[in-house]
């Protein structure tokens, strides 16, 4: 029988959901309505003020489908939008489910992502998300959306003064960026793969 080590309690690893370890395909979606590139969208969508009330809790569906439709200046009505912004939540990228496991197996881990209601409910019945960490954090549930340092400093304290290293990792170069700005080892990965491959030039095996 292999012994496992014994879990580090000043390390924790949080993960990003969406582009990290579980697909959204609202980028290509959009861009395919709106005839827009795919980075015009993501764009958008970094400085939506409709993505962001909507993903801290402050506008309710509705509410954020019409405003978004608004900014993309998109001829749909808010409760078709909002029906396919729900359906553009994909499953677990191939390869998340093992890492989270090899990585869950050897140290604490978290999530952390910029959400909705919609598809924080997807993400936990449907996908099982809050079985998969140790903590969950979801923007729309703590009231602030990524890279807002409030976020980070809600996640560092809610996992207690003993923490002293948080390694994270996020598919949005400017979230990194975020991170690492209030003292995160904050680094860039699209998937998985890019996942482990951090983890080992940083020494820590999974």
């Amino acid at each position: 029988m292999t012994d496992v080590p014994e879990k580090p309690d000043d390390l924790w690893l949080v993960f990003d959901l969406g582009g990290v370890l579980f697909d959204f395909h609202g980028i290509a979606g959009l861009a395919a309505i709106t005839g827009r590139a795919e980075d015009d969208i993501h764009g958008a969508l970094r400085h939506s003020p409709a993505c962001r009330l909507y993903e801290t809790g402050a506008a309710t569906g509705e509410e954020f489908a019409a405003l978004l439709a608004g900014e993309l200046d998109l001829d749909m009505a808010p409760a078709e939008l909002l029906g396919r912004w729900e359906g553009w939540l994909g499953g677990a990228k191939p390869g998340a489910r093992a890492l989270l496991a090899d990585a869950g197996a050897r140290y604490h881990t978290a999530c952390l992502s910029n959400t909705s209601a919609v598809h924080w409910k997807g993400l936990t019945g449907t996908h099982g998300v809050d079985r998969l960490f140790r903590r969950t954090f979801a923007s729309h549930l703590i009231g602030y959306w990524k890279p807002d340092p409030r976020i980070f400093a809600h996640v560092a304290g809610a996992l207690g003064p003993a923490v002293a290293r948080i390694v994270y990792f996020d598919d949005n170069q400017h979230i990194v960026d975020g991170a690492r700005a209030v003292g995160w080892d904050a680094h860039l990965a699209k998937g998985p793969a890019d996942v482990r491959g951090a983890l080992a030039r940083l020494g820590l095996a999974v």
